[in-house]
């Protein structure tokens, strides 16, 4: 699945990988963006690749995120078994990014 919008001149690209997006995590994934550009706010393109695992694995659920802004790109990725705790962790990594981004 693929959701791509432009919102106020941002790309907003959301690829689900063996797995659907439903109404909870499309809510998670918009209130990152929006807590993301309370730190920085030209942010010209949000993208979210969440890969559900075909294979029993350990990790079976894998994000990564990458915000393009101006100089290099803010890329977080994790993996674990709950998405929504798996966003909260990534939210946490990019704010960090962001306010290093901002201070240095």
């Amino acid at each position: 699945m693929k959701l791509t919008q432009i919102p106020e001149g941002m790309v907003i690209d959301i690829q689900a990988v063996g797995t659907t997006l439903n109404v909870e995590l499309e809510r998670k994934i918009f209130s990152m963006i929006g807590r993301f550009r309370q730190y920085f706010a030209k942010i010209n393109a949000v993208h979210f690749h969440i890969i559900q695992s075909t294979q029993k694995a350990a990790l079976p659920r894998t994000v990564n995120v990458r915000l393009g802004i101006a100089g290099e790109d803010v890329f977080a990725s994790d993996s674990g078994n709950n998405l929504m705790k798996i966003l909260g962790g990534l939210e946490q990594k990019i704010v960090q990014q962001l306010r290093k981004r901002k201070i240095g």
